[in-house]
């Protein structure tokens, strides 16, 4: 079983609300938290999605894969 890990997106629940128009200033509050500087659209998930629902993954499992636009690199 794999993983995909996403960081903030729009259209994803975040602090309890749906940010799939978020106004900007909460747009610009998520972007200072990713060194990329935007908020992810959800269509940067297809790729990945793709192809771990491919057999190209036949032989990738057990991992967590992070599409959080080098997040997690500043909890470090």
């Amino acid at each position: 079983m794999n993983a995909i890990c996403p960081g903030p997106f729009k259209g994803t629940r975040i602090g309890g609300g749906v940010t799939e128009n978020p106004e900007p200033a909460q747009e610009q509050m998520w972007a200072r938290t990713v060194p990329l500087g935007r908020m992810a659209e959800p269509e940067e998930l297809k790729g990945l999605t793709l192809l771990l629902a491919s057999p190209a993954s036949s032989f990738m499992t057990g991992a967590a894969y992070l599409i959080d636009g080098g997040t997690l690199v500043l909890a470090s």
